[in-house]
């Protein structure tokens, strides 16, 4: 997906990626838009936790990228690192330069507020543009959904 061209991904130790390299054989990119301070948001980590982990069990391609919200390097990093699955993220960095990394995806998936879920094709075609209403409706069984 080009909004990644040349752009790096950390995982929760702080090591840091080739964005491309991540995503690399993968199908099913999803992005999660989040903040700490979002409502519900605890739940909503449970339930992608469960998504990731059903998809690893049956070998599907899906990985999950955070793309941030916070304020500071202090809050992304905790917030990050009480992430219950074993992610990627945008460097906070990549958040913070004028023209930021996450507002560039942000614009070009038109995400206008936080916690948002966006599943995506490498290709970048929608799978599912309201995802977080998926969850809350087939729980785990959005695998099989986002997988076709």
């Amino acid at each position: 997906m080009d909004v990644f061209v040349g752009k790096s991904l950390i995982n929760r130790n702080g090591e840091r990626f080739n964005a491309l390299d991540v995503l690399e054989g993968k199908l099913v990119y999803i992005l999660l838009f989040a903040s700490s301070v979002c409502k519900g948001i605890e739940v909503l980590l449970n339930k992608l936790k469960e998504v990731y982990e059903e998809a690893f069990k049956h070998r599907c391609q899906f990985e999950i990228i955070l793309i941030p919200s916070e304020k500071t390097a202090q809050d992304f990093d905790g917030f990050f690192r009480r992430l219950n699955g074993n992610w990627y993220a945008l460097p906070f960095e990549e958040q913070t330069k004028l023209q930021s990394h996450a507002e560039e995806i942000r614009w070009r998936f038109g995400i206008s507020h936080v916690p948002f879920v966006l599943v995506v094709k490498p290709d970048g075609t929608f799978i599912s543009h309201d995802a977080i209403e998926e969850l809350n409706t087939l729980g785990i069984n959005v695998v099989v959904a986002w997988s076709d």
